[in-house]
């Protein structure tokens, strides 16, 4: 599980049958001493604990605050699961007749 999640930024949001999870961590510094680093299974189990159900992974990103190339903030890309259409069972007709 992801540590110091009260300093992270989690926004998310259905839009055209996808989800959009954005994400944004404080940089590693003199004024944020936490490193965090963030990818896709760690996004997996926020949508998890908010109970949020996912498909397929469509956009994969990485956090990492402490590396000054990384980016603190970035989207995750998730495709909605597709529920099941219930078939209704039609009734059998019995041939059997009465005597």
């Amino acid at each position: 599980m992801i540590e110091h999640m009260e300093h992270i930024k989690v926004d998310i949001s259905e839009k055209n049958g996808k989800i959009y999870c954005k994400v944004k961590v404080p940089r590693y510094g003199s004024r944020f001493k936490h490193k965090i680093s963030i990818k896709s299974q760690h996004i997996a189990q926020i949508l998890e604990i908010k109970g949020i159900k996912y498909g397929v992974l469509e956009e994969n990103n990485i956090i990492e605050n402490a590396i000054l190339d990384y980016p603190v903030e970035a989207t995750w890309v998730f495709k909605k699961p597709i529920q099941p259409k219930k078939r209704s069972r039609s009734l059998k007709k019995s041939n059997k007749t009465k005597e």
